[in-house]
């Protein structure tokens, strides 16, 4: 029995297959749902896969090239039934579902499955996920509903903060910075992304996602798009001061998602973290930073844990 679990995100499709219910292989595609659709990815997903059953989760709903939620929901769904014909979809109350009566319930429900996976396995703890575009601070404890179920929600409550390990711009971050004793405000341009600074301060990353100028990935080219944030270049800007750009915005990061981190700690009165997604090492300073005790996922679960969690939901209710 060959089971396929899919979260499709607007930037980056992932996919986990299992064979027999054991774990055979995930990848993480790069489709932006806004140039690309999601029709020729899930073709060639099923082509390298040939399942026999399949789940999906989405995030991508939240793509401007959707009027709404409930829109893009409904695409995304009729997008997997075309090139899969049956499909279980999951839910943000936990469940399983072949037809869609209430769209905005699949809606943003990846979370729930990662989730899923923790209180299996560790009973309870917070989940902190950093992806590419956003983090999750998710409290769980086996049992009980903790989490909030929508975006806007989880928001306003601190379990979703929009900043990634890769594709957020840094101005968003952190407009005013420290630069030869004046504060400066940051041009308001797309100018460098969170890859940018993570690949000039030396952490290991795969830069998947496109550059905001489409040239090199190299870290030359990092350093010469954070210098545009100053609209300048590295001819007038040194190297040592780039660098110390990037650890100012790095610091409101940390800041950022640590605060909600330990709100999130002290109001649950749990004290332990499950790292997971493609900035799970870069979380380990966080929680440092938190005085939370934390533990980081294998490699192969951490970046694809929605999927990973999935497949724990279709192994209990479908097999």
């Amino acid at each position: 029995m060959r089971v396929l679990t899919l979260d499709i995100g607007g930037a980056n499709t992932k996919y986990a297959l299992f064979l027999n219910n054991k774990f055979k292989k995930s990848r993480i595609i790069y489709n932006p749902v806004w140039k690309k659709g999601v029709i020729s990815v899930l073709r060639k997903i099923k082509k390298e896969t040939r399942p026999n059953i399949i789940a999906a989760t989405f995030t991508a709903e939240l793509s401007d090239v959707f009027e709404d939620k409930e829109k893009g929901v409904v695409k995304l769904v009729d997008a997997c039934k075309k090139i899969f014909k049956k499909v279980y979809f999951l839910s943000v109350d936990k469940e399983l579902v072949e037809s869609i009566t209430e769209p905005r319930k699949l809606a943003a429900a990846n979370f729930v499955a990662s989730v899923y996976y923790l209180e299996k396995k560790f009973n309870e703890g917070i989940l902190l996920d950093m992806g590419s575009t956003t983090t999750d601070i998710v409290p769980f404890k086996r049992g009980k509903i903790l989490y909030f179920k929508t975006d806007l929600e989880r928001l306003m409550n601190g379990q979703l903060v929009y900043i990634g390990f890769l594709r957020t711009p840094l101005n968003t971050i952190k407009n005013t910075i420290r630069f030869r004793n004046r504060d400066i405000r940051l041009a308001g341009e797309y100018f460098a992304i969170t890859a940018d600074l993570f690949r000039i301060l030396g952490y290991k990353l795969k830069y998947i996602c496109e550059t905001p100028d489409r040239m090199g990935k190299d870290r030359r080219s990092c350093l010469r798009r954070v210098a545009r944030l100053l609209c300048s270049d590295v001819y007038e800007v040194k190297e040592e001061e780039i660098v110390n750009i990037c650890t100012q915005i790095k610091e409101e990061i940390i800041r950022s998602i640590s605060e909600p981190l330990k709100k999130i700690s002290k109001n649950y009165k749990i004290n332990k973290a499950y790292l997971a997604g493609i900035g799970a090492e870069f979380l380990r300073e966080i929680c440092e930073e938190s005085g939370l005790d934390y533990y980081v996922l294998d490699k192969k679960i951490a970046e694809n844990l929605p999927c990973i969690g999935l497949h724990e939901i279709v192994k209990d209710e479908v097999l």
